[in-house]
């Protein structure tokens, strides 16, 4: 039997069961159509997963007080002492004044106040859109200013430029200083777009939060910070 009567067997077998054959037809394109599209999908998330954790920089260390007493309390310039530690190339330490009431004008909106200081948005990789962030002649002053999200200036302001505007946070006055470009989420769910920053020193003695729990810490490398990370931490513990 030569290849061409085994062809034309084929044939005939494939047209005497038409419909046996176009199932299974389908039956292998549907499998193989669904594979790749799970491939693609998973390949695609871990894409957008890994360009948010480099959003957020490959060096970048986060650190959260817990418990209470004097171990889990520092205050900014004991903090900021420890960037002249080997590794570490910058310090933001960061309070939260979560679901603050604010206003301009008569519209009232509930924001995330966070207040911090200069090296915050470098760290975070964001951008300045108008006006400047915050500086340190705004912690040294305890300057009533404030630099907003996109999304906040979109709500209160439209397409009107928000600099020298004066908004209420809680029955607190801050001037518009900046407007950041827009980010969007990163991987903790925070978002730049619908945030206010104000100077860390003012936001504490205004809403009376206390000592510092939380700081960004980022490393002089951009791919092996643990030897720093360790130093960092070790230095915490001695410091307080």
């Amino acid at each position: 039997m030569n290849l061409w009567e085994l062809f034309g067997m084929a044939i005939g077998t494939v047209r005497s069961n038409l419909l046996r054959t176009i199932l299974t037809m389908l039956g292998v394109i549907i499998g193989v159509s669904s594979v790749i599209t799970l491939v693609s999908i998973g390949k695609g998330s871990q894409e957008t997963i890994a360009k948010q954790y480099e959003s957020l920089g490959t060096n970048l260390l986060v650190v959260n007080l817990r418990g209470t007493g004097r171990a889990t309390q520092l205050n900014y310039d004991e903090l900021m002492q420890l960037e002249s530690t080997n590794g570490i190339k910058s310090i933001a330490p960061t309070m939260t004044k979560s679901s603050a009431n604010v206003k301009y004008e008569k519209d009232q909106q509930t924001y995330n106040v966070i207040g911090t200081n200069d090296r915050y948005l470098e760290m975070q990789q964001g951008e300045v859109e108008t006006g400047r962030f915050l500086a340190q002649a705004d912690l040294d002053f305890r300057n009533h200013v404030a630099v907003i999200g996109s999304d906040i200036a979109t709500e209160f302001f439209g397409k009107d430029d928000p600099i020298g505007k004066e908004i209420n946070i809680s029955g607190y006055v801050y001037t518009v200083i900046g407007k950041l470009k827009t980010k969007g989420s990163n991987t903790n769910g925070t978002s730049l777009d619908s945030s206010i920053f104000v100077p860390l020193n003012t936001l504490q003695r205004d809403f009376k939060l206390g000592t510092i729990r939380s700081r960004l810490r980022r490393s002089g490398f951009q791919h092996g910070y643990d030897a720093g990370a360790e130093r960092s931490e070790h230095l915490f513990v001695q410091q307080i």
